[in-house]
């Protein structure tokens, strides 16, 4: 399958180039390496990937042999570009890889430096980032940080040299036909790593052949492929924050050329765009490509440039307006925010909410078993309100869910205090009995419920989850003046004794004696005095 002219051992860096039927391109590259000191050849390998090109691939790499070492693989059938780049990723002897694209054409003259940064900083990854005039690195302690900073631009295969071992030792199988294979290659080596390093000197010629690009499916590419892949990097230290940042820069790369392909078919006509919309809208969401859309459609910088290829000589004028319509913007923007004070002031604002806040409580009130005064903020969603006993004073902040199932062989019951407050977003479930004391305290985005769907053995596993019947294993009791901390979960049959304090991010899933502190997922019980 493949043929080699020179073999290496303990390099630095593999500067793999894979390539499909752009023979110029290769030439190209190739005689840029042929170029540089002879003496770089013993940190630096150099492999060519031929992916079965049928033009003269095989003619140009022939004539270089003899002025350079380099490793030449053919293969004897198209494996797809994955399945080339991954066989780079074996081939290579050296301890970091970069697979440099055909046409991004190399440019040399830092390659010193960039083999001197290696061996100092001996970085998990290295994002190439150029910005003239700056320092020639950024250094990276926190693998989330570099990657939320470099967002869609870790598909972009030339921008990224990364360590080797930690990336050959994954399965790629699940990313196979993505065409992104080389996105799990960095976010493995910048994850495992403890530093990561941002390059900021010039290293290639972007995209010389960048008409000839395409041929897939973008939004299914860039998109949900690009989305499965980090949602699986969730379970291996990528923060849920990082890839928000991250799909919101594959959003802002994506629309423009969705926009273009309704606008401007001819322009993206090298790309496909079939079921765009539905992708878009399940995996970023409508807010994200709202956001997409403002930015693109209403940022100057953009919209110059918009107007600078399609309007020609406008542009011009535009560019000579800029300043005046920013400050235009400015000046219609704070007279909107005033006219808006003076048509619906705060105060009125308050009052309305107020107002609204008022009658959502009594409605609520009675509509349950035991109607009794009570305040709740908007939004509210209850199902199954009979079942529901309130106390006196019960109050709750915007996003309470309650849900009153009567699915099991008894009615449910819901029992609520006197004095009981709720913060933001609490979500309360119940199939059996939930029991909350007097003076109860709840924090924000916490769970109670008492039933779970279905069983754990192996053969229930064997069901799909929603289509498992509900079961309790007992039901929730909270004793008197009990306070619980942010982002709790209360799980079915256990009892929190009286006075406790449950620290924020518990689970709690076994009883909890009276005057105890709880801290922690672990549910660490602390005594009273600690």
């Amino acid at each position: 399958m493949a043929q080699s002219s020179l073999a290496f051992h303990d390099t630095l860096l593999s500067i793999c180039l894979p390539t499909y039927n752009r023979a110029a391109c290769i030439e190209s590259q190739l005689t840029q390496l042929a170029e540089i000191d002879p003496s770089l050849f013993k940190q630096i390998e150099v492999i060519v990937s031929d992916n079965c090109s049928t033009d003269a691939t095989p003619q140009v790499v022939e004539r270089f042999k003899g002025r350079m070492p380099f490793v030449y693989l053919r293969n004897e059938e198209n494996l797809g570009p994955d399945a080339n780049f991954l066989q780079c990723l074996h081939t290579s002897q050296s301890k970091y890889v970069w697979l440099l694209g055909d046409d991004d054409l190399l440019q040399t003259q830092h390659l010193p430096d960039l083999l001197r940064l290696l061996e100092e900083q001996e970085p998990g990854l290295v994002h190439i980032s150029p910005r003239p005039g700056g320092k020639p690195y950024t250094v990276f302690e926190d693998a989330d940080t570099l990657l939320s900073e470099i967002g869609i631009m870790i598909t972009f295969m030339s921008a990224n040299i990364f360590l080797r071992d930690d990336a050959a030792a994954v399965d790629y199988r699940p990313y196979e036909k993505t065409n992104l294979l080389q996105v799990p290659m960095y976010l493995t080596a910048a994850l495992k790593a403890p530093r990561n390093v941002m390059l900021h000197l010039p290293f290639y010629q972007a995209g010389t052949m960048a008409a000839s690009n395409g041929g897939y499916n973008l939004v299914r590419v860039f998109v949900k492929n690009f989305a499965i892949i980090l949602d699986h990097f969730e379970d291996k230290g990528l923060s849920p924050h990082t890839i928000m940042m991250m799909l919101n820069s594959a959003s802002d790369f994506v629309f423009p050329y969705l926009f273009n392909s309704i606008i401007h078919p001819k322009q993206c006509a090298n790309f496909e765009f079939k079921d765009s919309r539905r992708l878009m809208k399940q995996y970023l969401g409508t807010p994200r490509i709202l956001m997409s859309a403002l930015k693109f459609l209403f940022s100057p910088k953009r919209f110059l440039a918009l107007a600078r290829k399609h309007l020609g000589r406008l542009c011009k004028a535009l560019g000579r307006l800029r300043q005046p319509l920013c400050l235009l913007k400015e000046t219609l923007l704070r007279a909107c925010a005033r006219l808006s004070l003076w048509l619906w002031p705060v105060v009125a604002a308050q009052k309305v909410r107020m107002w609204a806040n008022l009658l959502t409580s009594y409605r609520t009130a009675y509509r349950t078993a035991t109607p009794k005064r009570c305040f709740l903020e908007r939004p509210t969603y209850l199902v199954g309100p009979e079942y529901i006993h309130l106390g006196e004073r019960f109050n709750s902040r915007p996003g309470l869910r309650i849900e009153c199932l009567h699915v099991l062989d008894h009615e449910p019951v819901l029992l609520i205090g006197n004095d009981v407050s709720l913060n933001f977003r609490v979500h309360i479930g119940v199939a059996n009995r939930i029991e909350i004391g007097n003076g109860v305290l709840i924090g924000s985005n916490v769970l109670i419920t008492d039933h779970s769907h279905g069983h754990t053995d192996p053969e229930s596993l064997k069901t799909p989850p929603e289509k498992r019947p509900i079961v309790s294993r007992g039901p929730v009791i909270i004793e008197d003046d009990v306070w619980i901390g942010e982002n709790t979960c209360i799980l079915q049959n256990v009892r929190i004794g009286k006075g406790s304090i449950i620290g924020a991010g518990a689970v709690i899933t076994k009883d909890v004696p009276p005057y105890s502190k709880v801290a922690g997922p672990g549910m660490r019980i602390l005594p009273a005095q600690s």
